[in-house]
This record gives C-alpha cells, structure tokens and sequence, in this order.
C-alpha cells in the first residue's frame, strides 16, 4: 500500500469518526436543551454544560472541515499529476518521468506556510461557527 493511501485512509477515517462524534454531541446538547426548558433549578448548570458541549464541538468541526479539505486537495493534486504522466507517457516519456518524480515530492514534502495555514484555520473555523448556528440555542 502506497504511503498515500495509507495516509487518505487514515483522513477519512479520522472524519468519520469526527462526524460521529460531532453527532453525539449534537444530541446531548439538544437533550440539555429540553431538560433546562424544564428544569427551572437546575437551568444554570445545563447552561454551562451546553456551552462547554457547543465549544467542543466548534473545535471537532474545525478540525474535520480542515481535514476534508485537506483529504480533496490531496486527491485532486495527485490525480491529476497521475492522469497527466498516463496522458504523455507514450508521447514523451522523460517528461512523464519527471511528472512523477514531482508526484513524489509532492507526497514527501508537507511545508506550509505559516501564514497562510492560519488564514485557512480561520477560514475554516468560520466555517464551523456556521455550522453550530444550526444547532440553535
């Protein structure tokens, strides 16, 4: 198994556990939701609850809105590098030998930019604080 298979396996699992666990919480948070409709003493301390819920929960799908996005960057960059060595390797093999030398590299080298990872963290935080309006309150 090619190293980045084994690495698009470990992503989409890691998602969808993500997702499962995101589901849970969904599901807790509305059952304190009902119970603080309710409960008139005990309002507070599902109020805290919910919002210690609600911030986990931003953070799981912070990470797995970054992760599938990584996971599809990852599988078109490499498809389409594959599809262009198969396209010209009767044509001109020296270059589609160097189509997978840069396939390679690119599997090797993981460098981002500091900067610019942070942009995208925001990006993708924002992201998952529109998914939780959806969760109400």
């Amino acid at each position: 198994m090619a190293l980045d298979e084994c690495v698009s396996r470990k992503i989409r699992s890691m998602i969808s556990r993500l997702d499962a666990t995101i589901a849970r919480l969904e599901e807790r948070y509305k059952a304190l939701y009902d119970k603080a409709l309710f409960d008139c003493e005990k309002r507070e301390y599902y109020k805290k609850e919910m919002q210690i819920i609600r911030d986990i929960a931003k953070q799981l799908m912070t990470v797995q809105a970054a992760l599938e996005l990584m996971h599809g960057e990852q599988q078109l960059y490499h498809e389409v590098l594959r599809e262009l060595e198969r396209m010209i390797k009767s044509i001109m093999p020296e270059l589609a030998i160097e189509l997978k030398e840069l396939e390679n590299a690119a599997q090797a080298a993981t460098i981002t930019v500091a900067s610019e990872a942070d942009k995208l963290l925001e990006e993708i935080a924002a992201i998952a604080e529109e998914k939780m309006k959806l969760w109400g309150e």
